[in-house]
């Protein structure tokens, strides 16, 4: 019996238990006004509309800063993804701030996915507050794999809140179209069905998400970190990557978009589409291909060059970036998709 013969088979024995269905994040406890709180010497919390507190990390300017970037953490990660490059920022002069986005980190509903619009909502409630507190300093949005499709699926909505600028880091924004058949029937028997069922990643060399390696055990052994993810948080992902794509020539801000010409989880196919996607008429939109880049550009061995390119993008986005990343020519034509790891 092939694959998909199986898995036909298995939908219909299946199918009772499709009332089960994914298990979404539960509302906050309360509904309110979003604030960002000092909950002790150092720590801070970012409270959402629903009464979530969200642990909020800072790295601020000794002075007034002259940017300010909101970041947004990927899959499984928590709101310490950006500190390497934050302590450089902050010793350029710009704030940084992200937070545990929920179901990850530290939230009280670890491990369970929030919803995508839920995601996209948070954001725009944090980049408010920001905006209230620094009135009238530059404020960018940053997003990393994951967080990219929440940045591309918050600044879509009617109510996005306004930003001087958008960055990009290999955005996850491969969504099902990507998969095989078999693949994403699989994911949905499963997560309708037995949505509780957690995996881990396969652990391969063809999928190394960074080539610094002392990052990734330390990535490896961080509690906050999660290590094996429910069915249904998985299928949640996938409809926020399809939301993103959906969205994405919508986008009206300014764009930096990182891209490591290594990355093994996002195809380069994908992100020249995405790019391909974005409104044509648009003439402030950046991209940069790092060919000693992997996915996690902010803790590959090259990310200073990455860090250093954003600080400089933040500060003068109309002049060509240090590292000379953004005259690099696509990898990939979007018409041409090569072989990629499934």
């Amino acid at each position: 019996m092939t694959p998909q013969r199986l898995l036909i088979v298995l939908a219909v024995l299946l199918a009772p238990l499709a009332g089960c269905g994914p298990k979404l994040a539960p509302p906050g406890p309360t509904s309110g006004v979003p604030e960002l709180l000092q909950t002790g010497p150092g720590s801070a919390s970012f409270k959402t509309a629903d009464g979530y507190r969200l642990t909020l990390r800072r790295w601020l300017t000794e002075g007034a800063p002259e940017a300010v970037i909101l970041g947004l953490h990927g899959f499984n990660d928590h709101a310490d993804f950006i500190a390497p490059a934050a302590e450089v920022w902050r010793r350029r002069g710009i704030a940084t701030y992200a937070y545990d986005q929920r179901g990850f980190g530290t939230s009280s509903v670890r491990g369970l996915w929030g919803g995508a619009e839920q995601y996209a909502e948070d954001a725009n409630s944090a980049l408010r507050l920001l905006r209230r507190r620094y009135p009238d300093t530059p404020l960018y949005l940053l997003g990393e794999s994951m967080g990219g499709a929440v940045a591309i699926a918050a600044l879509t909505r009617s109510d996005a809140a306004e930003v001087q600028g958008l960055i990009l880091s290999a955005p996850g924004v491969r969504g099902r179209d990507s998969l095989p058949f078999g693949h994403r029937l699989g994911l949905y028997l499963v997560s309708h069905t037995l949505p509780w069922v957690a995996v881990r990643p396969p652990r391969t060399a063809a999928i190394q998400a960074s080539d610094n390696i002392e990052a990734l055990i330390a990535l490896g052994q961080d509690p906050l970190v999660i290590k094996r993810t429910r069915m249904d948080t998985v299928y949640g992902l996938m409809n926020l990557m399809d939301l993103a794509q959906t969205r994405a020539g919508q986008l009206k801000q300014p764009l930096l978009l990182l891209y490591g010409e290594k990355d093994a989880l996002i195809p380069p196919e994908v992100i020249e589409r995405l790019w391909t996607r974005l409104p044509q008429e648009a003439d402030n939109r950046r991209r940069a291909f790092y060919p000693e880049g992997w996915h996690l550009l902010f803790k590959d061995r090259q990310a200073a060059v990455v860090i250093e390119d954003v600080a400089h993008w933040v500060k003068a986005p109309d002049v060509a970036l240090p590292s000379q990343a953004d005259l690099r020519a696509p990898v990939v034509d979007a018409d041409e998709p090569r072989d990629t790891v499934e």
